[in-house]
């Protein structure tokens, strides 16, 4: 893994924690969360960055209001990075 993917891997991880630590103790979207960060990384370990930032550039759809404001309340910033 690059120095680059291991920067990106920590910042979402980042992200990730701050999700987890806004959820109820017994919340079922932990799993999710967890199952999400080692996917992630397994990703990152195995230099699939780039097919992987190209599939999210493919989902083209923007966000809901809804999902913005949900996104929002979890603490993460839905603005598009650049």
């Amino acid at each position: 893994m690059s120095n680059d993917d291991e920067s990106e891997l920590l910042r979402l991880a980042t992200l990730l924690r701050r999700v987890d630590e806004r959820l109820p103790k017994d919340a079922p979207e932990r799993e999710a969360l967890v199952k999400a960060g080692l996917a992630l990384a397994q990703e990152l370990i195995r230099g699939n960055r780039p097919a992987l930032e190209a599939w999210f550039s493919d989902l083209s759809e923007p966000l809901s209001e809804q999902q913005v404001v949900h996104l929002i309340r979890l603490g993460v910033d839905p603005s598009p990075r650049s």
